[in-house]
């Protein structure tokens, strides 16, 4: 009799833990597929601020971010279909891509600085 409740209790603390994990990794996963095309938002739609006066350098641009994210375009649009059934995760990735485009846009900004202060540190060299 002892041996059949310590038993039951290893085995619904097996079914829990199990539960949690299962659970985590479906989340993770989730997660990092919403992150993937948060980046592939962010970075097109910097592409279509940067190239929006030539049409073709944008969709050159756009076809090497999704080749990069080894997405398609239709890929894309699947996931936005499948987002406007679950408009809650949408709003997460929609607030992760704006997150990382402001991240790229402050790399970028960054940059031009250290750029702009090179340059004048090695004109100012005297010879």
């Amino acid at each position: 009799m002892f041996l059949r409740i310590i038993g039951v209790i290893v085995l619904l603390a097996i079914i829990i833990v199990g539960y949690f994990l299962i659970r985590d990794a479906i989340i993770a996963k989730k997660l990092d597929t919403y992150s993937q095309y948060a980046g592939v938002i962010a970075e097109t739609s910097i592409a279509a601020t940067v190239y929006r006066n030539n049409s073709d350098s944008f969709l050159v641009a756009r076809d090497s971010i999704l080749n990069r994210y080894n997405l398609t375009l239709e890929d894309v649009n699947a996931f936005k279909k499948k987002m406007k059934k679950k408009p809650d995760d949408w709003r997460i990735v929609f607030d992760m891509a704006a997150y990382m485009a402001d991240s790229l846009i402050d790399i970028r900004t960054r940059r031009a600085k250290v750029a702009r202060v090179k340059g004048a540190d090695s004109s100012s060299i005297k010879k």
